[in-house]
């Protein structure tokens, strides 16, 4: 595969009616608890360098990510033995080797668009499951006027560094005319954006495909898929994502989802103890912050 399809899935290549280049991007965020969000993946190559986007265990055996970070430069979904997943992760650099996985299939939305990055979504199905790490739950409510947070190991800043660590950031959902009106890019009812009218805090380049999760029914909900946006946290930009609640019937055909065991357990570690209560009071408080 040639270099490009690497540069797509890092930095979303802009749809054909604009040279302007668009990010997928953590910026304005914190590096994350150790172990708080197990069913976080990476996405990588098979010849090991770095995590190419981000994924999400939705079930023993299925993965979710954003479907241009499986294209092939030529269009289509490169071979699924081209990539691995990577569980398990907290620090890229130390710990990623004891914890790969390879992939059997990779479904992209049928109707996935390269050039205006529409139904931006993908499944992976794995060659074996991967035990003791309940799934993440897929959210089918309305996404208006909630908060979310964004996890990631991409940049954090627009020309910083890649970070080592697993990062995230809380974000709130933008309206969607505000997001039309943010950009003269095509914006459609299969994506949502969230961020900062002021900037400072967005996902970044390395962020794509990674999970926008929302705290719902006493657990952490999978909301949302980075997918693009321009540059990274500017001020009068959003990050833009691909919207899961309307695709949870194409989920829903290919992989059988199954019920977050205990809805308490917030960190799907197993148990129930302190570590779950303070990553929701470390929500709580972000969320506060964040509109007050």
């Amino acid at each position: 595969m040639m270099t490009l399809v690497i540069i797509f899935a890092l930095s979303v290549l802009m749809p054909d009616n604009s040279s302007a280049s668009q990010t997928n991007r953590i910026v304005g965020g914190t590096v994350s608890i150790d172990n708080a969000w197990p069913w976080m993946l990476g996405l990588v190559e098979n010849q090991y360098s770095g995590p190419l986007c981000g994924a999400a265990l939705i079930h023993p055996k299925w993965a979710i990510t954003a479907a241009h970070c499986t294209e092939a430069e030529k269009g289509g979904v490169v071979s699924a033995d081209y990539f691995q997943v990577v569980s398990g992760i907290f620090d890229f650099v130390h710990d990623y080797q004891a914890h790969m996985h390879t992939i059997k299939r990779i479904i992209s939305h049928p109707d996935y668009d390269s050039e205006t990055i529409d139904n931006d979504i993908a499944l992976l199905e794995l060659t074996s499951e991967i035990s003791g790490i309940p799934p993440l739950d897929i959210y089918t409510g309305d996404i208006l006027n909630l908060s979310g947070i964004a996890l990631g190991w991409g940049r954090i800043s627009s020309n910083g560094s890649f970070s080592d660590q697993l990062r995230e950031v809380t974000l709130p959902v933008v309206p969607f005319q505000t997001c039309v009106g943010s950009t003269h890019y095509i914006v459609t009812n299969n994506m949502f954006c969230a961020g900062y009218p002021y900037g400072g805090k967005d996902a970044c380049e390395g962020d794509s495909g990674g999970p926008f999760v929302i705290y719902h029914d006493h657990h952490w909900q999978l909301a949302g898929i980075v997918s693009w946006g321009e540059g990274c946290a500017w001020p009068g930009r959003y990050g833009f994502f691909t919207n899961v609640p309307n695709y949870y019937s194409f989920i829903s055909s290919c992989v059988p989802l199954q019920d977050i065991i205990a809805q308490e357990d917030v960190n799907h570690d197993s148990k129930i103890d302190l570590q779950d209560v303070l990553i929701i009071f470390n929500y709580l408080v972000k969320d506060y912050e964040n509109k007050y």
